[in-house]
């Protein structure tokens, strides 16, 4: 039997439970490194700076169903043209862009969620998987919801 990890996508008022087979969380900082001249005893000397510009995404990919459907629970499981959708319109709602708050939130039981936004999501026509399609999906992560 194979493990389906199962992640909640929502704007506040649609939620869709997406069955994933993998997650990854990245965490990048951008500091700089610059070299300096040496000192008198020729040994160079370099400058690290860092602003604390980072950049947060999770990555997960799965399987969408051709239709949608629901399963135990009420769970929702969004058909490919809704997660269409949801990749389109769903940064255009009404945000506090400092804060946060309004932003769609990704969650993963038991109970971790991140505000953000939807930055890619891709999925693969395959001639032997006529009933579903493996997707790939970046979150960008504002923050994490407490």
């Amino acid at each position: 039997m194979t493990a389906v990890l199962l992640a909640k996508i929502s704007d506040g008022s649609t939620t869709y439970t997406l069955k994933c087979d993998r997650a990854e969380h990245q965490f990048q900082r951008q500091p700089t490194v610059s070299p300096l001249p040496g000192d008198a005893s020729g040994i160079p000397s370099v400058l690290l700076i860092d602003f604390g510009m980072s950049m947060e995404t999770i990555n997960i990919s799965g399987i969408i169903d051709v239709s949608a459907s629901t399963g135990t629970g009420g769970a929702v499981f969004p058909s490919k043209q809704q997660m269409e959708t949801v990749a389109r319109t769903w940064w255009v709602k009404t945000t506090d862009w400092v804060t946060g708050s309004g932003m769609p939130t990704l969650q993963f039981e038991p109970s971790t969620s991140y505000r953000g936004v939807i930055k890619s999501l891709s999925f693969q026509y395959e001639a032997a998987h006529e009933t579903f399609y493996p997707f790939t999906l970046q979150w960008a992560v504002h923050s994490e919801v407490a």
